[in-house]
C-alpha cells in the first residue's frame, strides 16, 4: 500500500492514513528506566486483542447489558474520487470511475438505503457521501476502494454496555479481557448470544464495583480508546 502525509497531524497519519491504507490497527506501549519514560512505540498490528474463547454469562459473571444503536452517520452511496489529473503545470480535476460504473461516479448499497437512506418523495433515498483517495489513479482501483470504505460507512454502529465480573482478579487468569479481545456474552433467560469485541473497558480496582466494558462492531473507536486512555499520540 501507499499513502502520502501531507499537512496533517502524527494522530491523523496513523488513525486515518495508515490504518485505512494498510487495513491493521495499533497498540501503544512504552519502555520506563528508572521513573522516566526512555521509548515510546506505536506497533501496527493485524488486529489487537485475542480471541481466546472467553464467555460472559449473565447472572454468574455479568450482571447488566445494555444494547445502543447508531444509524445517525450511515452513508448508503458514495462518491469515490481519485488523483487529480495533470493539467498543464499542475493538477486539475480529480480522476472517477464513472467510465466503469456506468456513467455514475458513485457505488450505492440498496439494502442499506431501505434500512437507513433519508426519507424522501418517493420513498426511502440514499444517504451520499463522498471520499478522497489522493495517491489513486487507477480506476478499477479506485472503485475497489471505494467499495469498501462504503462497506465500512453503510453499517450502523452498535456497541454493547455490560457490567462484569473479572475472574482473573481471583487467579483465573484465563478468564481476563483486555481491549480488543472477542468474547460473548449469553443471556441464556432472553436468548441473547452477542460475539463482538471489547472497544472500551472500566476497571474499578476496590472490587465494590463491577467492571464496565463496550462491546462494539466498528474499529476507530478501538483507536481512539487508545490515544484517549494513555495519550500517546
Amino acid at each position: 500500500g501507499t499513502t502520502t502525509l501531507y499537512h496533517i497531524s502524527v494522530k491523523e497519519a496513523v488513525q486515518k492514513n495508515i490504518l485505512d491504507t494498510w487495513q491493521c490497527e495499533f497498540r501503544t506501549r512504552i519502555e520506563v528506566a528508572g521513573n522516566r519514560i526512555v521509548r515510546r512505540y506505536v506497533d501496527l498490528v493485524r488486529q489487537v486483542g485475542d480471541d481466546n474463547g472467553k464467555r460472559f454469562i449473565y447472572n454468574r459473571d455479568c450482571w447488566e447489558i445494555k444494547k445502543q444503536v447508531s444509524a445517525q452517520h450511515v452513508i448508503t452511496a458514495l462518491h469515490g474520487f481519485g488523483k487529480g489529473e495533470e493539467v498543464g503545470d499542475g493538477h486539475g480535476r480529480r480522476i472517477t470511475f464513472a467510465s466503469i460504473n456506468g456513467g455514475k461516479t458513485y457505488v450505492e448499497n440498496d439494502a442499506a438505503r431501505i434500512l437507513y437512506g433519508r426519507n424522501g418523495k418517493n420513498g426511502k433515498e440514499h444517504a451520499f457521501g463522498m471520499v478522497n483517495f489522493d495517491d489513486v489513479d487507477d480506476v478499477q482501483e479506485l472503485k475497489r476502494r471505494t467499495e469498501e470504505e462504503l462497506k465500512k460507512l453503510s453499517e450502523p454502529k452498535i456497541s454493547y454496555t455490560a457490567k462484569v465480573d473479572d475472574l482473573s482478579k481471583y487467579g483465573f487468569e484465563h478468564e481476563g479481557v483486555g481491549l480488543g479481545n472477542r468474547v460473548l456474552v449469553i443471556d441464556k433467560e432472553d436468548g441473547l448470544r452477542i460475539s463482538a469485541r471489547v472497544m472500551a473497558r472500566k476497571h474499578y480496582p476496590d472490587g465494590e464495583s463491577a467492571d464496565e466494558i463496550t462491546l462494539g462492531n466498528y474499529r476507530t473507536n478501538l483507536a481512539e480508546e487508545y490515544a484517549k486512555q494513555l495519550e500517546f499520540i
